[in-house]
């Protein structure tokens, strides 16, 4: 949120009242507020992007949701309840992962989270084979990093590393919010307007198919 809008949420907690577009008035509310970030707020504080009295507002029951990565003993479960999910959605045959497939997804490190477990997860149950799923018959979902940061690396100049380094990261938030500009722009940091100047820029595009907003 930008300053400004954290100075409206600020009094809207404090005040119990909001004004909604068009009525001229405050009206009272009674409301319960969860809020979510994936950034360091108190990095944020000392940088100026976030109000200090808005976090001791908000942070009356603090939880830290840690990473996938981080809590591996979470991946079989949550494996067994999206393939039956995503069978479900899509009236496929009931499948199952082997212990040997299943000890292979836990051991990777899912930077997209959940959501990059399900599409992955889909991607499986769609190209593999019926009934049970082995380690073999999981796609590599890791082949290009190395090449990629090859790639980074031997840039001829700072400057070029910097813009290689820039496209790879939008191109990895742009997949992790399933291409929403709103919610990229969001979670990088930038305005919606800024970011879509980079994604024109570096010509990205969502499979070649172009951006959503």
């Amino acid at each position: 949120m930008s300053l400004k809008t954290q100075a409206k949420v600020l009094r809207a907690l404090q005040d119990g009242e909001i004004e909604p577009v068009g009525a001229g008035r405050p009206m009272r509310v009674d409301v319960r507020v969860i809020a979510a970030t994936n950034k360091s707020l108190r990095e944020e504080i000392a940088a100026g992007r976030f109000r200090e009295d808005l976090f001791y507002r908000l942070s009356v029951l603090p939880i830290h949701l840690p990473p996938l990565r981080e809590r591996r003993d979470d991946i079989p479960l949550l494996v067994d309840h999206l393939v039956a999910l995503i069978c479900k959605e899509n009236n496929f045959r009931p499948r199952r992962m082997t212990p040997a497939a299943m000890e292979a997804l836990a051991a990777r490190p899912w930077p997209g989270n959940v959501r990059e477990l399900r599409n992955y997860l889909e991607r499986v149950l769609i190209l593999g084979p019926a009934g049970e799923i082995d380690a073999a018959d999981l796609p590599r979902v890791a082949a290009t990093d190395a090449p990629a940061a090859d790639a980074l690396f031997d840039a001829p100049s700072l400057r070029e590393f910097k813009e290689r380094a820039e496209k790879a990261y939008l191109q990895r938030k742009l997949e992790e919010h399933e291409w929403n500009i709103t919610r990229t722009a969001q979670a990088v940091g930038t305005p919606r307007s800024n970011l879509y100047k980079k994604l024109e820029q570096y010509a990205l595009t969502r499979g070649g198919e172009g951006e959503t907003g």
